[in-house]
């Protein structure tokens, strides 16, 4: 799977997923399943839980002021 496409198949799961449960109550495992990956690919891709928050909050910003 090329790297763009599951960083953003990541980064909208990751959307719903705290979007449903919060991110407090946000699993990486479920994140991944929703993404249709391993959690493996999801830490090669994301350092932490808080790092697919970082980006996805950053992403907003710049789509914002833009």
């Amino acid at each position: 799977m090329e790297n763009s496409n599951t960083r953003q198949k990541l980064l909208q799961a990751a959307i719903d997923e705290f979007t449903e449960c919060g991110f407090d109550g946000a699993r990486v495992a479920r994140i991944a399943k929703r993404a249709g990956v391993s959690q493996a690919l999801l830490y090669y891709n994301f350092s932490s839980k808080q790092a697919i928050l970082d980006e996805i909050i950053e992403g907003f910003l710049q789509s914002n002021v833009e």
